[in-house]
């Protein structure tokens, strides 16, 4: 039992999916049961137990004479007393005791001290950063109301000591004060991006945070996930590589039994291939997915070995008493291999062979194929490698156009996967994408540069990097609910060219607020000059209070509102993102500002001279 207990605590640290089962004498039908087996998850930490057959008390009995087994229940007592209840020893007594037949467990975490919890906690922590937008209205306010109150303070004075009546004056003043702050802004901004938001719906996309829509415009950085955003999200086996070096291609498309599996021209059904069929075996008892009416209930990955077992059509089983399936990636599986199947014989695994694998696995995934390494055999150390299945994710349509457009204007994309390096390059290539980053440190490191980040996710560990991005993106389909409750953004069908959409109506959004600004304070340092120069020169006041206070609200109304709402521009998405620290009062800005308020106070001027 040593052996036992040492292959139960090496599958703590094996990135693969392992499966033990008792005498599965027809493997499609306890499939079809669900499959009543132990499952070992690895990826989540999780232990799942079902029974299999009537305990023989007296055999369980007969575990504890092994001192082993009692060492390490005694220090789970030790370690439960200590109140140590994370204690790794505790942990290993309890694989022993599921070994020999028991279920017990102690709960070492629950609610916010569990991994769950430690992550949503993060997310709670991590504050969600200020959009550019607010920050150039934070700014625009500071500078409008110290420049008004400034130059209103100097018209006030000069006029008091020019003998005007101080009473007139302060009128006067406040009268320029209500005209000189655009207060009209703040409701043309909420109207503009909510307007926005409700054309985002229409394409698909859910807008939580209104001030998102216009920061997707300066957006200069997008990270995306791979599966199910740039490709379809809809695996399918296409390739097969036996252990002994043979090639079968597989046909048919989707979660169904039609198709084939093809070897040198010859369908391949049941036992007619004993490699196959050990491939087929291992990849559909390792299994949590269940293809009912053509519908995958479970992970895509697992419904393509699935949808492969049903194209292969034959009834498997096994007489063992104890057997170990993997599959995973083949670097991991690899390990703990020490022979191969050959028609159906096993023999030592040499270097040779694991060369001739590695090639075949850099061969696939360099075809853009998902690769998953599959063995079995009595125990961990001990593993039989079986062969290599690739299964296809297709790109997006559209996605390669979407992102060639954003690479054009000026947004670098940045492609984030678990895949091997040579599937993410092959998937990068078909979408003009280079690179393939880690999720978190790619976030952390572009925000440092100054760059505006994207950030697209759907999982539990992707919610922190979510918040603490400059727009978070969640999946709607694929999302989970951490996932969507942290992203400023949903994407309903998951679809990458929705994320184009919404960067192109960011930046027509800025557009329009740009154009509303610039009308608003043209008006407005009009009527700051034209005070300004008649208190000067001394001469009668051009505009009494009333009349100030008029035009200010015929400016605020219909033609500043109708700025706002202006459609967006089809030749707005060749344009480059705009650059984070520059003032929505730029040079070029100020100039078309200046030219129309001088126009304005020209032909206020002159018709005022006429009429006087």
């Amino acid at each position: 039992k040593a052996s036992l207990v040492d292959s139960v605590r090496n599958k703590l640290s094996c990135r693969c999916k392992i499966l033990y089962y008792f005498s599965l004498r027809n493997l499609k039908k306890a499939c079809d049961l669900k499959r009543k087996f132990v499952s070992w998850k690895a990826r989540g930490h999780e232990l799942e137990i079902r029974k299999l057959v009537l305990l023989n008390y007296s055999s369980v009995l007969f575990q504890f004479k092994n001192p082993l087994i009692m060492l390490l229940l005694a220090s789970a007592v030790i370690s439960v007393l200590m109140h140590q209840f994370d204690d790794a020893v505790s942990i290993t007594a309890i694989l022993i005791v599921v070994t020999v037949a028991f279920v017990q467990g102690i709960v070492i975490g629950t609610g916010e001290n569990s991994e769950f919890g430690e992550v949503f906690k993060m997310m709670q922590a991590e504050e969600a950063p200020k959009t550019p937008l607010q920050k150039s209205m934070d700014l625009l306010g500071k500078q409008l109301s110290l420049y008004s109150f400034g130059i209103i303070g100097v018209i006030m004075l000069v006029g008091w000591l020019q003998g005007k009546h101080i009473l007139d004056m302060f009128t006067i003043g406040v009268s320029l004060a209500v005209a000189a702050i655009p207060e009209g802004l703040p409701i043309v901004v909420t109207v503009t991006l909510a307007l926005g938001v409700m054309r985002m719906v229409k394409k698909r996309a859910i807008v939580k945070k209104l001030p998102i829509v216009e920061t997707l415009g300066c957006c200069n950085v997008i990270c995306s996930d791979k599966t199910g955003t740039l490709t379809k999200n809809e695996m399918t086996v296409t390739h097969i590589f036996t252990s002994d070096g043979q090639h079968a291609e597989v046909t048919g498309v989707g979660y169904n039994r039609f198709g084939d599996v093809m070897l040198d021209g010859e369908v391949i059904h049941g036992y007619n291939n004993p490699s196959v069929s050990k491939i087929v075996e291992a990849g559909c008892v390792c299994n949590d997915a269940l293809i009912r009416n053509n519908t995958l209930m479970g992970k895509p990955t697992e419904g393509a070995l699935i949808a492969l077992a049903m194209k292969v059509d034959t009834s498997l089983g096994s007489e063992l008493f104890w057997v170990c399936f993997m599959k995973g990636a083949y670097e991991q599986v690899i390990r703990y291999c020490t022979s191969y199947n050959c028609k159906g014989q096993t023999l030592p695994l040499v270097q040779q062979q694991r060369e001739q694998y590695q090639q075949e696995k850099t061969s696939m995934g360099s075809a853009g194929l998902r690769v998953l390494a599959l063995a079995s055999g009595p125990e961990l150390g001990q593993m039989t490698f079986l062969g290599l299945v690739g299964i296809i994710d297709p790109p997006r349509t559209g996605v390669k156009e979407a992102v060639t457009t954003l690479i054009m204007s000026g947004v670098a994309i940045k492609m984030i996967t678990g895949d091997s390096q040579e599937t993410a390059v092959a998937i990068g290539m078909n979408s003009h994408l280079l690179f393939v980053f880690h999720l978190f440190s790619v976030l952390t490191s572009l925000q440092n540069n100054g760059a505006v980040v994207a950030m697209t996710g759907d999982g539990v560990n992707d919610a922190v990097a979510l918040k603490a991005a400059d727009i978070g993106v969640a999946m709607g389909q694929t999302g989970t609910d951490v996932c969507k409750e942290a992203a400023d953004m949903i994407l309903v069908d998951d679809d990458f060219q929705t994320i184009m959409s919404a960067i192109e109506e960011g930046k027509g959004i800025y557009n329009n607020i740009k154009n509303f600004v610039r009308f608003q304070l043209s008006t407005s340092i009009a009527a700051l000059t034209l005070i300004s120069l008649a208190t000067l020169m001394n001469f009668p006041n051009p505009l009494n209070a009333m009349q100030i206070l008029w035009i200010n609200i015929i400016m605020d109304g219909p033609p500043a509102q109708s700025l706002g709402v202006e459609p967006v521009d089809k030749d707005v998405i060749q344009k480059p993102p705009r650059n984070l620290k520059d003032s929505i009062l730029t040079k070029n800005l100020i100039v078309k500002i200046l030219v129309s308020s001088i126009i304005i106070v020209c032909g206020t001027l002159f018709v005022f001279w006429r009429e006087v």
